[in-house]
């Protein structure tokens, strides 16, 4: 019985002399929804010489969220963001997209620092039915 609580208590003294390396982190998460609603004069993007209007209502939602980590050293940060646009009277031009990055710093040395990070954008048109008709108000 004695044996068992010197070698716990030993154990333990050894643990508390044996520096160990404090590390503070931090996550953080933060999620976000956007609602834009817009008007385009010209969503076609044509020379529009004759005074056709062809313009459109735009409505976009916009979910997304940002993860960051942050240690003693070192900054991870993550981004997701997914726009979908609906228009009101080209409904062929509704459409998704999909933007996420990461990017990562650290400092190697009290003058040095790295930092490296990449992004990327997915497109994607919606099917025609999957917006707003005509003559909705």
């Amino acid at each position: 019985m004695y044996a068992k609580a010197a070698i716990v208590s030993g154990a333990a003294a050894v643990l508390l002399i044996i520096p160990g390396r404090a590390e503070a982190r931090n996550n953080t998460f933060v999620p976000a929804v956007t609602l834009d609603f817009r008007y385009d004069s010209n969503v076609r993007f044509v020379d529009d010489e004759a005074g056709d209007d062809e313009g459109d209502y735009i409505a976009a939602v916009v979910p997304g969220f940002d993860l960051k980590r942050t240690g003693r050293n070192y900054e991870l940060d993550f981004h997701y963001g997914l726009t979908a646009d609906f228009h009101a009277r080209n409904s062929d031009l509704n459409n998704i997209s999909h933007r996420a990055g990461v990017s990562f710093s650290t400092d190697l040395t009290s003058r040095w620092h790295l930092a490296a990070g990449d992004s990327l954008q997915l497109f994607r048109r919606l099917a025609p039915c999957a917006g707003f008709q005509e003559g909705v108000r």
